[in-house]
């Protein structure tokens, strides 16, 4: 589902880079799990803190 979303942002990917554009997308997922953990975190320890 990402890979194509990229895909249709980008363009067509070229022959042969199809695993980078897979790394660079777990790399992408991988730091939107960070960010929306550290805003939840900080969310929480924020009405915690209360």
């Amino acid at each position: 589902m990402l890979y194509e979303e990229v895909v249709a942002l980008l363009g067509e990917v070229p022959q042969g880079f199809e695993p980078l554009v897979y790394v660079f997308c777990c790399l992408l997922l991988l730091w939107f799990l960070q960010f929306v953990s550290s805003v939840l975190w900080t969310v929480l320890s924020w009405i915690g803190g209360k």
